[in-house]
């Protein structure tokens, strides 16, 4: 995208976002309904309670102490989702989430009283903001070449208990595939498509295979000849030996015949490793709207609302490690405090991506 085309991305997203918000103020009114219904169920012990909504599961409780803790949950749930839903309504649009970007530090404090230290608050719009994209980035390789390096040694395990040779076991291998551009509309149907016809590739592979498919992908959208979109997967994961013409016709079939494209190299003819997969893999993370045009991105932004940047199979992230307070030892100590004006935090504008303008000041404060 040209430089100064950022409002422009905003303004072509302002009908989905006053949609959106529409949508999410319903949701925020309904879980804040179903707290409140809890809670003077909860207090008033009435001899029989039903909740107006499918959260209780259209159950009659009685003034029972297992009622009671039922509808505690129920309140604990809705107030969760209520919180969610006010996050949502403060969505800013682009051009002021970069604006504020590192504009403000957060301390992160224990209750013991010991400072662990001030960052800078981030946009987080990875696919916009120079430094937050970079960050993300590595931060998603860091975790992505940890879970391949552990996965790998547990195949080559499962592998050599099955008592398949060498040239027959498992390989980090690159996938590629996509399916056949029609209009730039449609561009969300495609991304839908795209990640039905993952799960029925992934159930095909278990079922030949009798095991199965540990896998990470990334989908990448990008302008296409006509400038219809061009909507792909990249696919890192770990396949034995598959003829080519099997695994094109197993596509087709997923794809309800709608596929274009399929691409499969293992790491080893293609130079990589596990590292080289890691960094494969999450450069699409950030890349999405750096190349296209207004029209393209806007459409890609509703397509991919609320998706997975990365989706993999379950269990393969490894957890994160505990943070322990040196001071008290308490696990996880951290309370952030949020500080405008914090000695030493940082005014200057931040990096902006390549290509990208910034049309308005930080906020004050």
């Amino acid at each position: 995208m040209e430089a100064g085309e950022l409002p422009a991305l905003d303004d072509a997203l302002t009908g989905w976002r006053i949609s959106r918000e529409a949508f999410a103020s319903r949701q925020l009114e309904r879980y804040e309904q179903i707290a409140d219904c809890a809670r003077e169920a909860q207090f008033d012990l009435v001899i029989e309670v039903e909740d107006p909504e499918v959260l209780l599961h259209d159950a009659w409780l009685r003034p029972s102490q297992e009622g009671i803790d039922y509808l505690r949950h129920v309140e604990r749930r809705a107030e969760s989702a209520a919180r969610w839903w006010r996050k949502r309504l403060r969505v800013r649009p682009f051009v002021a989430r970069l604006a504020g970007c590192g504009a403000r530090l957060v301390r992160a404090s224990c209750e013991c009283g010991a400072d662990h230290g001030a960052q800078p608050t981030r946009c987080n719009a990875r696919t916009l903001c120079g430094s937050c994209s970079a960050r993300i980035q590595k931060r998603t390789q860091r975790k992505l070449l940890g879970s391949l390096e552990r996965w790998t040694l547990k195949e080559a395990r499962e592998w050599r208990a099955r008592g398949c040779k060498e040239g027959d076991r498992g390989v980090i291998s690159l996938l590629t595939l996509s399916v056949r551009s029609s209009t730039l509309d449609d561009l969300a149907e495609r991304r839908k498509l795209l990640s039905d016809a993952w799960h029925r590739f992934r159930a095909w592979y278990v079922k030949t295979w009798n095991r199965p498919l540990r896998y990470a992908w990334a989908v990448e959208v990008t302008e296409g000849k006509k400038h219809q979109g061009h909507v792909h997967m990249h696919v890192v994961g770990y396949f034995p030996f598959i003829d080519y013409n099997d695994l094109r016709a197993e596509w087709e079939r997923a794809t309800e015949g709608r596929a274009q494209s399929i691409d499969m190299r293992p790491t080893t003819k293609a130079g990589r490793s596990a590292h080289g997969a890691a960094r494969y893999i999450s450069k699409y993370v950030t890349k999405a709207l750096k190349t296209l045009t207004v029209d393209t991105a806007a459409r890609w932004t509703i397509a991919q609302h609320a998706k997975r940047a990365i989706s993999t199979h379950r269990g393969f992230w490894i957890p994160p490690p505990d943070i322990v307070c040196n001071t008290c030892g308490v696990v996880n100590p951290h309370r952030t405090m949020d500080l405008e004006d914090f000695p030493g935090a940082r005014r200057e504008l931040p990096e902006i991506a390549a290509d990208w303008t910034r049309t308005t000041d930080p906020p004050d404060g």
